[in-house]
C-alpha cells in the first residue's frame, strides 16, 4: 500500500465482512490504503487522509492509534477518530521511538517505545504519565476496557507484562510463553494468552497464576485479539486454522464433558473434575 489514505465503510452488523490484506488488493485499486476495511453492498461513506507510511496501529471502539513514517523519516502516532459521521485525526504526537500504540480509555492514546517506556497522552494530546515497563520489542497490547490497565507481550524475554498507567504499577505474570495475542475476560479478572503454536491457556491476574489451559494449538495462529462475550461469558478466538468459542465458567466445561460422555456427574464429582 502506498498512498494515505483511509477509507471508512458503512455496514450492517448481521452481513459484516472483512476482506483479507490479499483480497482487498483484488477488490480496490493499488493506490488505496485502507484501515478497518468493512463493508456493506461496496458502499463508501467516508474518507479520511492520513499523512505518512503506516508501521502499525490498533483498534479500540472508535478509534484508531497509528503509528506513521513521514517521507522524512519522522514518526509520529496519530489518533484516529473511526466514529460515522464525525472522523477524522483528532491530533498527532511525535514518537521517534515507537514500537506501538493503543486508544487510551479517555479518549487520549498510549504510545510504547521499543526500550519498554509506557508515554500516555490525554485527549488534548499533551503528555500526562510515562512509566518504565521492563517489556521490550513489544508488538501486542491490547486494554483493559474497564479499568484502563494494559496487557503486552514481551518479544524480548517473553511472556507478559500488567501495567496501570494511571498509577504506574508494572506486574509480570508468572510464565514466560511466548505470545500470538491477548484478550481481557470478565471485566480484567482473566486474560487469554494465546501462544505462537496456538494454545489458549487462561490466566487469572489477581492471584497471577494459570487458570487453566483451553485448548492445545497446533500452529496456524492469528496476531487478531480474542473477543470476550459477556451474554455467554465464552470466548472467541482464531486458532489452529479455527474461528474457536470456548466457554469461560469451569461448570461449562463439565456440562460439554457430561454431554460427550453421556454421563450427568453428581455435584460431587463436578466439584472434583
Amino acid at each position: 500500500w502506498t498512498t494515505k489514505t483511509m477509507w471508512v465503510w458503512n455496514f450492517d452488523p448481521s452481513a459484516l465482512v472483512q476482506l483479507s490484506v490479499n483480497a482487498l488488493r483484488k477488490t480496490l485499486p493499488l493506490n488505496t490504503r485502507v484501515s478497518t476495511p468493512w463493508f456493506m453492498n461496496g458502499e463508501m461513506v467516508e474518507r479520511i487522509d492520513i499523512e505518512g507510511e503506516p508501521v502499525t496501529g490498533t483498534r479500540f471502539e472508535d478509534r484508531f492509534a497509528a503509528v506513521k513514517v513521514d517521507s522524512e523519516g519522522t514518526t509520529t502516532v496519530q489518533l484516529v477518530n473511526l466514529e460515522p459521521g464525525n472522523t477524522g485525526i483528532e491530533f498527532a504526537v511525535p514518537a521517534p521511538d515507537a514500537a506501538t500504540a493503543h486508544p487510551a480509555l479517555d479518549g487520549g492514546v498510549h504510545v510504547l517505545d521499543y526500550d519498554g517506556t509506557l508515554r500516555t497522552y490525554d485527549a488534548s494530546g499533551a503528555q500526562t504519565a510515562e512509566v518504565d515497563t521492563g517489556a521490550q520489542n513489544v508488538g501486542i497490547i491490547t486494554l483493559d476496557p474497564t479499568g484502563g490497565r494494559l496487557a503486552l507481550a514481551d518479544r524480548v524475554s517473553g511472556g507478559v507484562v500488567l501495567v496501570d498507567p494511571s498509577s504506574g504499577e508494572v506486574e509480570k505474570l508468572r510464565t514466560n510463553d511466548s505470545v500470538s495475542n491477548l484478550g481481557w475476560v470478565r471485566g480484567g479478572e482473566l486474560l487469554i494468552i494465546t501462544g505462537t503454536d496456538g494454545t489458549l491457556r487462561l490466566w487469572d491476574v489477581t492471584r497471577n497464576e494459570s487458570a487453566g489451559l483451553m485448548f492445545e494449538g497446533s500452529g496456524a495462529v492469528t496476531g487478531s485479539p480474542s473477543w470476550y462475550d459477556e451474554s455467554t461469558d465464552s470466548v472467541l478466538v482464531a486458532s489452529s486454522g479455527k474461528l474457536l468459542r470456548l466457554p469461560v465458567a469451569a461448570d461449562r466445561w463439565v456440562e460439554l464433558a457430561c454431554d460427550l460422555t453421556n454421563r450427568d456427574f453428581t455435584q460431587d464429582k463436578r466439584s472434583r473434575n
